[in-house]
């Protein structure tokens, strides 16, 4: 009887020192939090340096701005294609004196930053953009999406005490489709100096 019980005893000793060595018992997963549509980044101040820009200008409506691009986006590509321009950074568009009302027309330059010694072509022009003193945003997400980022940039900037100068400017960094959450763009608003 007492082998049989300490039979026993050490089969529960063990049982217990065999539980004790298991790791506790996870939580189950929880599914990931959804990620949001859109993403825009706090304002921040800064001076970013001018660059030489092979460009279209046009006048155009926010209500018509995607079928400038639609023209003008293409040519632009094709005269690089083509070899007749270099170009040296993502695409940037310039808004002179957009008030954000859908049908009041604004200046809307449209191209791509190249080498210093770039000749016109064709119907595109080549400037050097100006330094630019501005409060910028970092946008995600969906072209549909981003007149977001332009009022939190407009917000934010007259929060802080800033003159806008009527001049924006957007540097597509990343781009897949007018519907991807995943293009990013860097958003410029012009600020006067104090």
């Amino acid at each position: 009887m007492a082998l049989w019980l300490g039979s026993v005893l050490g089969v529960a000793l063990a049982g217990l020192a065999l539980v004790a060595s298991c790791p506790a018992a996870e939580e189950p997963k929880k599914a990931p939090a959804a990620k949001p549509e859109i993403l825009i980044s706090e304002m921040r101040i800064q001076t970013l340096p001018g660059r030489t820009y092979l460009y279209k200008e046009q006048e155009t409506t926010h209500a018509k701005i995607s079928q400038v691009f639609a023209e003008v986006v293409p040519a632009l590509a094709k005269a690089a294609e083509d070899g007749k321009a270099r170009i040296t950074g993502p695409l940037v568009s310039v808004c002179l004196g957009a008030a954000g009302e859908p049908d009041a027309p604004f200046k809307l330059q449209i191209g791509f930053p190249v080498p210093d010694d770039t000749k016109p072509v064709g119907d595109f022009k080549v400037k050097k953009l100006a330094d630019l003193r501005c409060a910028t945003v970092l946008f995600s997400g969906p072209t549909a999406k981003t007149d977001q980022a332009y009022q939190k940039l407009f917000e934010s900037l007259t929060a802080a005490g800033h003159q806008p100068t009527g001049e924006t400017r957007e540097y597509c960094l990343y781009w897949e489709s007018a519907e991807s959450p995943n293009n990013v763009a860097l958003i410029q608003a012009g600020i006067k100096e104090p």
